[in-house]
């Protein structure tokens, strides 16, 4: 299953101390790079310091704030925070718009214009009906958490990976006239703190405990979790380690390997086999926690977990590598440096859990088959529909009470919204079946 990225793209300027005589940069700025639309909006800060925010319309309208900002005369420099990208650019005569260029990491620079937004000709973002505040879950992390508000019991949108809670601006508001309806941006993305991306910040219990933290901060009386994609494992995790805390559980096109164990022999699963096959390394480094009672039972599941993973591996690069228009790969001799952003994916990444005997009810709406027009007979594409079927078997085994809903042929990132008469027709037919006062 692929991996899905919030596409990077250009930044607005601030300018702080700009001479005397220059014009104001207050306001939206909009410009596009490729397909995206992209807006700048800028504001003084108490201080008189120009602050701002980048939107990128469409997925994810989620504000990435600002930073990093030069201003000589005209040309301007700035950056966004926590993202290996920067701008540079010249403030046109008579101040309405900026000629520069954007450029990310490992990435060749992309010509950009920002033209100035009047009322008549800006780009809406973010215009969902919520209120956003920040709720300290550790002593040092806080999460972003946006209220669409509504009467009822609550429900709690979970984003997928490289995402945050605005992928639901539009949806999430549709259930408020029978849910309290909330939405949880994870540690590492969009407003949220941002911590180092060790294995024990981002490991997949870890992030399910701040789900629960988030619940036990707005004393919600379980509520419903619905999530997309990689927010699957945080459902898992507390659905095998917190049942009593939530009500049910909706699995957005998210019931995969990292959250429904597959006993069977799906090759999908090397990721997750990796995972652990990591920590019982380390356990095994670790001679204070082993003894000489405990150390033969460690090495056989090493063995076994290391027997598996490298058979999966193998199985799973030829696959990749015999999918449609790919090339077999090698890699790099020198690897590009990974971005704060993606260096975060990553650990998400390599630290999933299996989950199994997930017991509060559940919903699974599930894409399947995946699109593959004109390609839907390459042995590679047929291995992935293959898999999929599997761990639609293993979904009924380790759930206690599911209801599964496949989508043929749907996109895994939009599915939501492209079927979302159906799946609002389904989530509320089992919040409703779940015999809760309103």
């Amino acid at each position: 299953m692929p991996r899905w990225w919030i596409a990077f793209a250009i930044l607005p300027l601030l300018l702080c101390g700009a001479p005397a005589g220059a014009q104001s940069l207050e306001g939206a700025w909009q410009g596009t790079v490729g397909t995206q639309q992209n807006v700048f909006k800028i504001r003084k800060a108490i201080s008189g310091a120009l602050r701002g925010d980048l939107y990128t319309r469409g997925f994810d309208e989620t504000p990435r704030p600002l930073s990093t900002i030069v201003f000589n005369g005209t040309a301007v420099t700035f950056a966004v925070a926590h993202e290996d990208s920067e701008f540079q650019g010249v403030l046109a005569p008579g101040g309405n718009s900026i000629v520069g260029t954007w450029q990310r990491l490992g990435a060749p620079p992309v010509a950009v214009t920002l033209e100035r937004a009047t009322k008549e000709s800006r780009w809406p973002v973010d215009e969902s009906p919520h209120k956003a505040r920040l709720i300290a879950i550790d002593a040092d992390v806080s999460l972003e958490v946006l209220d669409w508000g509504g009467k009822g019991p609550p429900l709690v949108f979970l984003a997928g990976l490289g995402s945050t809670a605005h992928m639901f601006d539009e949806l999430a508001p549709k259930f408020a006239d029978k849910h309290h309806v909330y939405g949880i941006t994870r540690r590492g993305y969009g407003a949220s703190t941002k911590p180092p991306p060790t294995d024990r910040n981002y490991d997949a219990d870890r992030l399910g405990d701040d789900v629960l933290a988030v619940i036990d901060a707005l004393k919600l009386d379980r509520p419903v979790l619905a999530a997309h994609s990689i927010g699957g494992s945080e459902l898992s995790s507390i659905g095998t380690r917190a049942p009593e805390k939530v009500a049910g559980l909706i699995y957005l096109d998210a019931a995969f390997w990292y959250a429904v164990h597959n006993s069977g022999d799906n090759w999908m699963s090397y990721e997750v086999d990796y995972a652990i096959l990591r920590r019982r390394l380390a356990d095994m480094a670790n001679m204070s926690t082993n003894s000489a009672e405990t150390m033969p039972a460690l090495a056989a599941e090493i063995q076994a977990l290391t027997e598996r993973f490298l058979k999966n591996a193998q199985v799973a690069r030829k696959i990749y590598d015999a999918l449609p228009g790919r090339s077999p790969q090698t890699a790099p001799a020198n690897p590009p440096r990974l971005s704060p952003q993606m260096l975060v994916t990553g650990a998400i990444s390599s630290n999933e859990r299996r989950y199994s005997d997930i017991k509060p009810p559940s919903l699974v709406l599930m894409v399947f088959p995946r699109p593959c027009l004109p390609n839907c007979d390459n042995p590679s594409v047929r291995a992935y529909e293959a898999a999929d079927r599997s761990q639609i078997d293993a979904i009924k085994r380790e759930m206690r009470s599911v209801r599964v809903v496949t989508y043929p042929y749907a996109d895994h990132t939009n599915f939501f919204r492209t079927k979302e008469a159906d799946v609002m027709r389904e989530m509320n037919a089992f919040m409703d079946g779940l015999g809760r006062p309103k």
